[in-house]
């Protein structure tokens, strides 16, 4: 009986981590290789944008540097910090699914789109990208990668497929970030309430 009760309790939390967006905490590590963030072995990557190769370069002054690794520090310096909270997105299944997403906070703030205003991060080119402001004042301040006049690969790059703006499964993923965004500063807020 008691071993019935444990059984659907545990097949029950199952079900609702997977309904639900999942937080991560703790150490994590960067995969400079793909890009990926892992906390405690679970692969992710960071939703909306797309994080620079590592071994990019740029051009600015009409000299090269290293601006994909330049873009990588800049990551790593919000990573390790204590406080870096990331919540876990509903991934979608199948053999070729790519990690889950996640968008990762310092407090109420959003790492993800710090980072694309900060010029360190491209707007993903597979969704409707959340960061498209942050984009369009990096570009225009000349801040990270653009200091030197880089142009992203989607004003170069042919576009396939369906129009960005069909994608109903990215328009769901989208309100569910917003939704773990106002959990998160609820929280925080319900918390600092608190102290």
């Amino acid at each position: 009986m008691i071993r019935k009760a444990v059984t659907t309790f545990v097949l029950l939390l199952g079900l609702a981590s997977i309904s639900g967006s999942a937080e991560l905490t703790g150490k994590f590590e960067l995969d400079a290789s793909t890009g990926y963030l892992y906390s405690a072995d679970q692969p992710f990557r960071l939703y909306g944008i797309q994080v620079i190769d590592h071994g990019r370069q740029c051009i600015a002054n009409e000299q090269m540097w290293a601006c994909g690794k330049a873009a990588h520090q800049a990551l790593l310096i919000y990573v390790e910090k204590e406080s870096f909270v990331c919540i876990l997105l509903p991934a979608s299944n199948g053999p070729d699914a790519d990690p889950p997403a996640a968008e990762c906070f310092l407090g109420t703030h959003s790492v993800n789109a710090q980072l694309v205003a900060d010029g360190w991060a491209l707007t993903a080119a597979d969704i409707p990208a959340p960061y498209r402001e942050e984009a369009l004042a990096a570009r225009q301040n000349g801040e990270g990668i653009f200091r030197g006049g880089f142009v992203p690969p989607d004003k170069w790059r042919p576009k396939f497929g369906a129009q960005l703006e069909d994608c109903s499964v990215c328009i769901a993923r989208h309100q569910s970030l917003i939704r773990a965004r106002e959990k998160r500063k609820a929280q925080l807020e319900s918390e600092s309430e608190n102290n």
